[in-house]
């Protein structure tokens, strides 16, 4: 069974196995159905191409642990606009929750080296002085709950940071 909706300028497509890929042709994101809420799949069915509406529903989903729907929104915030700390930051954050420390130090990394790049933000509520004091704390989380797991060789390869 495949059913093909094509709302410009994304492609849905289910697949027999259960797996929705979304995204434009050549940049699919691909998860299985249960890990699509209802807020991402509508996002996507309306023709949304906003970073920046991407990141927002990708807030509001990690504010109601919604983990799934919160990556896939960050990865699609990050697809449209990839210099975007915030979305960065954040999807780092749900790294951290979900214990996926190597790609969490990997988004936060590139969070904070933009942020000091173009010193702004898109927030209306922080500075982005906040931002990379945020993105610097959640270095320090990751870097903890990876010394808590008594990793000493992931120390030496991460620390140089």
């Amino acid at each position: 069974m495949r059913t093909t909706a094509t709302p410009n300028p994304y492609s849905i497509q289910l697949t027999a196995s259960r797996s929705l890929s979304l995204g434009p042709a050549g940049a699919k994101i691909t998860t299985t159905m249960r890990s699509v809420t209802a807020a991402a799949a509508l996002t996507l069915l309306v023709g949304c191409d906003s970073a920046q509406k991407h990141y927002d529903l990708g807030a509001k989903q990690e504010f109601h642990n919604n983990l799934d729907s919160a990556e896939l929104q960050f990865k699609l915030a990050l697809r449209d606009r990839p210099d975007f700390p915030e979305a960065h930051m954040e999807l780092g954050k749900v790294y951290i929750d979900r214990g996926i420390l190597d790609a969490a130090l990997d988004h936060t990394k590139k969070a904070i080296e933009i942020f000091k790049q173009k010193k702004a933000t898109t927030s209306k509520i922080e500075t982005w002085q906040q931002l990379l004091s945020k993105s610097y704390n959640n270095a320090g989380v990751i870097f903890l709950q990876q010394s808590n797991q008594g990793s000493s060789s992931w120390r030496r390869q991460h620390c140089r940071y």
